[in-house]
């Protein structure tokens, strides 16, 4: 459903905007389909809300002006006094489900930029009409550029070959994406517990995403917006599973029940320990605990962990405080914390390194190793003469032997 989103706003680049013209008409049903559309809501409240947006007051935007009328949502352009524009969109009383749409397109568009897919920029959004805007909206980047389907015929052949290239190879980086389940997209603490979501891992994200239910208009449109079916997540094998080797088999077995562990946690969780599972999912909950938990690290020789939530609350204080008019109490210029959040990612990697290490060996974090699992001595020898034999420098296979990460090492400085 994700790369269905990608692929329907990429198609839409290569033919010109022919659903509803900014003041037109349409030439069947015309009334009822302009009464579908029509959506009261509070303009000023909505340019409060989209100048806080991009940390600007209301008084800063000097054009709100409608920009285009899709088929599912109205668009406006925004323009501030210093000559920055964005655009905001919101939601047809038709569209539906409306709370879910927004909150998954959000989701959908952070997800493809934290994978490097170029895609708008979202500033701020709201997935229910209950705000002082009285609607549901997204506060996006505006994209300059020219329609496709405007130049196409004027463009070289050469130039059109080398589009279609490019469209081809990010369609390859999309189906490169792989989920644990069939649905759609969302941040987790967008969804209620009863929809059941399924973590996806991301990294190189600020927010935790998850799979929950799917959004296609059949799903969804008419009278069965109401009927009480499953819409997913559907976790599943891999189509192929049957056709697998028996060792890929297991391997995709074992991932599923790990992935079944969490879901059947967070699900009855949600059922059984509500204040448990509210904590979970409360708004930036994973970071408030990462600081707490964190703040004792630097006597252990650790300063970059740290450091790097501190970054990362100081870049979403206004979302974690709800107001962007308070001030965040520390502060790190743009270099820092991009070279803070640089480090922390390779200490990310090479803590994932380690505790791969540490599973294929078989030893505990605190290096405990039960008596009957004596192989895991010879494991640990063989995954040394292998780093030592992967070593293209003598230099290096000096460093490895003499800073080999399962020796002795002296712990005085952090106790």
């Amino acid at each position: 459903m994700i790369i269905k989103w990608v692929l329907r706003h990429i198609g839409a680049c290569l033919a010109k905007d022919d659903n509803t013209p900014k003041e037109g008409y349409l030439y069947y049903n015309d009334a009822l389909r302009h009464h579908e559309r029509r959506r009261a809501f509070n303009i000023s409240e909505l340019k409060r809300l989209a100048a806080l947006a991009v940390q600007q007051k209301e008084d800063d935007v000097a054009s709100f002006e409608k920009l285009a009328e899709g088929g599912f949502n109205r668009s406006f352009k925004i323009t501030m006094r210093d000559g920055f524009q964005f655009v905001a969109r919101i939601p047809y009383p038709v569209t539906e489900p409306k709370s879910l749409l927004v909150a998954s397109e959000v989701a959908t568009i952070d997800f493809l930029r934290s994978h490097g897919i170029p895609v708008p920029k979202i500033y701020s959004y709201s997935a229910v009409a209950d705000n002082p805007a009285g609607t549901e909206y997204i506060f996006m980047e505006l994209v300059q550029g020219q329609n496709l389907g405007d130049i196409w015929f004027t463009l070289s052949e050469q130039e059109r070959i080398t589009l279609v290239t490019k469209l081809v190879q990010l369609e390859s980086r999309l189906f490169g994406l792989q989920f644990p389940a069939s649905g759609s997209l969302y941040y987790y603490d967008d969804l209620p517990a009863h929809d059941n979501p399924v973590i996806v891992p991301s990294p190189s994200s600020t927010r935790c995403f998850c799979l929950g239910p799917g959004t296609s208009l059949g799903l969804w449109n008419g009278k069965r917006l109401h009927l009480p079916v499953e819409r997913g997540p559907c976790p599943y094998f891999t189509e192929d599973f049957n056709e697998l080797e028996e060792i890929h088999q297991v391997q995709h077995a074992e991932l599923f029940r790990k992935r079944q562990l969490h879901y059947l946690y967070v699900k009855l969780t949600a059922e059984k320990n509500p204040e448990h599972y509210d904590a979970l999912t409360y708004h930036f909950s994973t970071l408030r605990r990462q600081v707490f938990h964190r703040a004792s690290d630097p006597w252990k020789g650790d300063n970059m962990t740290l450091k790097a939530d501190l970054v990362t609350l100081s870049r979403n204080w206004g979302e974690l405080t709800g107001d962007a008019r308070i001030p965040c109490p520390i502060f790190f210029s743009r270099d820092e914390s991009s070279e803070c959040l640089r480090l922390a990612r390779q200490q990310s990697d090479a803590d994932k390194q380690f505790q791969a290490c540490q599973e294929a060996i078989g030893v505990a974090n605190e290096g405990w190793v039960p008596v009957e699992y004596y192989e895991a001595k010879g494991r640990e020898r063989k995954l040394q003469a292998d780093a030592l034999d992967a070593a293209e420098t003598e230099e290096e296979r000096v460093r490895i032997n003499e800073n080999w990460i399962f020796d002795d090492f002296c712990e005085e400085d952090y106790t």
